[in-house]
Formats: C-alpha cells, structure tokens, sequence
C-alpha cells in the first residue's frame, strides 16, 4: 500500500504481489526505508512493478534493501510501464529546489521481465535492474546511486514502435544532478531501443563545471560483465535518434562523464548507434559532451543488419 511514514526498517516479505501499482515491500513510498529484503514474487498487468518498492517520492532514502524475486509486468495498457529490481518509478518533485534521492547499498538477484502486448502503441518500457525510471524534473532534483548490484537477468520480450530503455541500473533518468557510484551490473540484458549495462537512457544536463561531481551525469567505479543483446525496431521507426546500446550507457542526450568503469560483456545489436562503453552522445539541446577518463572495454561488439554508427568505445558523438 501507500506508506508515508518517516522510516521503516528491516522487514521481510515472503508472499507474492499483484496489482496496478506493485512492490514487494511498499507500493508507493516517501521517507526512509533501511534494510529490507523481498523474496516473493511481484506482477503487474498495468504500469509500475518493483522489487522494494513500485513508485517513490523524491525525498526517498533506501538503502541495504534486497530482492531475490521475480519481478514481471505484461502490459496491456497504452501507457509507459516501469519495472526495476528495487525501485519501478522515481517521481519528479512539483515546486521544490534540491530534492535529494538516495538509493545506496542495493542489491537485486530476481529476474525482470516485461511483456509488452501492445504493440501498436506508443508506450515506453523503461527497466532497471536497480531503477527502472527517474520522472525528468525541472526543479534541480538530485540523484545518488552508490554501491547497488544487479545480477537479476533483463528481459523486454515485444517492445512497442517506439521501443524502450534498459539498464543494468537504471532503464532511464531525467534527473538534472545525479551520480551513479561503484555499481556493478552481472547479467544479462536483452531488449530493444536504448540499453547499457549501467544505464540505459540518461537525459540530465551534464554543465561546463571543471568538477563534474557536482552535475550529471557523472559515472565513476561502476562495471559491467553482462552480455547485451538489442532487436531493431521495425517500420517507420527503425532510424530513431534514440536508438542506443552501450557496454555501459545506451544514450547520453545531454553528455556524460564516466571514470574508471569498464566493460568486459559483449553486445549483439540489429539497432544502431553501438559503443563498447557509450552508444551515443547527444541529440542534445544544448552543446553535449562526453568525457571518459580511466575506462575500457574488452567486450566483443557484434553488429547485426544494415544499421550503421558502430565503434569499439562509442558509437556516435
């Protein structure tokens, strides 16, 4: 249910979860949530499924949580869906400077599957093995992903004309600031559109500053070992600028910095735009740049058809 509390603490949940708006532990949360764990298995046939928690205010805090269980969506609506190992949705804030999330300690195992049934839509899967999606905010909400794991396997089974975002950690943010921290994603990830092995989508302004800490996105420490494999988006859609797939970020719209992170998985992509860290930088709305310092891949890139934009780090910038 709807938890509004200041904290909640080491609590474990055994049973299955179904509904609209589906958590393993809480469905829809602000406040602190410290050391819990989910083993039972979570669905939903609507628009929000996570492991700890389904939809999150953008105060949260959690930390030392753990999901072992399966978490599924088989969509049947026209709207966006949202799935991720911990946390399915991170909302934006509405008139409030500074919000600060964190989500440090995490670790998911259970897999992540959507089955997206409507096909002919133009609806956005966004999966993450720690969060599937961060509500872009205009109100310079910040975001701190430190020290989470995902070895649960991700998987889009359809995706809509318009494809999707997944992530070893995060499917997608559009947070202004945030940080994603000694992270490591372990498993697999099959799907379509813009997928990375630590993000798949990120949409934050990354500024001009000489310390890039302070502004997103910025990536230090993180890794990937996961196998990625992308399917082309068919029809009037198959050449989208966001087609992205990167050992470690899909798309970076706005520019990224990423230090000392590698990637050792390989990629198999039908889509375009493929990096052996970074898929694509840009198209951005402002001037873009990626940074990349201390970083490498050993990942073997395998493109698939006649889409073009290939390269060992980046596919596009």
């Amino acid at each position: 249910g709807t938890y509004y509390a200041k904290e909640i603490s080491d609590c474990i949940n055994n049973g299955t979860v179904t509904g609209n708006t589906a958590g393993g532990v809480v469905g829809h949360m602000k406040g602190t949530l410290k050391n819990c764990t989910n083993n039972g298995a979570v669905s939903s046939a609507s628009k929000y499924a996570g492991g700890i928690a389904a939809v999150v205010k953008p105060t949260a805090d959690i930390s030392g949580c753990t999901n072992n269980g399966t978490v599924t969506l088989e969509a049947s609506s026209t709207s966006s869906m949202y799935v991720g190992g911990i946390i399915a949705y991170i909302e934006k804030p509405v008139s409030t400077f500074g919000l600060v999330n964190t989500i440090t300690g995490c670790t998911n195992t259970g897999a992540l599957l959507v089955n997206n049934k409507v096909e002919a839509s133009r609806n956005y899967p966004h999966i993450g093995g720690i969060i599937g999606y961060v509500e872009l905010a205009n109100y310079n909400q910040r975001l701190l992903v430190q020290n989470c794991k995902n070895s649960g396997t991700i998987t889009l089974e359809k995706s809509g004309p318009y494809g999707a975002n997944a992530g070893g950690i995060i499917g997608e943010a559009g947070t202004q600031e945030y940080r994603i921290i000694d992270c490591l994603n372990t498993a697999d990830i099959s799907g379509y559109c813009s997928v990375g092995g630590i993000a798949g989508d990120l949409r934050g302004q990354n500024n001009a500053d000489t310390d890039k800490s302070k502004d997103g996105p910025y990536i230090s420490g993180c890794g990937n070992t996961g196998n990625i494999t992308v399917k082309a988006i068919d029809g009037e859609n198959s050449s989208l600028e966001h087609q992205a797939v990167g050992g470690l970020v899909g798309r970076a719209e706005l520019g990224v910095q990423i230090v000392n992170s590698y990637n050792t998985g390989s990629i198999t992509s039908a889509a375009r735009n493929v990096g052996g860290l970074l898929g694509r930088v840009g198209p951005g709305r402002d001037q873009t740049s990626a940074i990349l310092t201390g970083c490498y891949t050993t990942g073997i890139v395998t493109k698939q058809g006649t889409q073009e934009k290939v390269g060992a780090l980046i596919g596009i910038i």
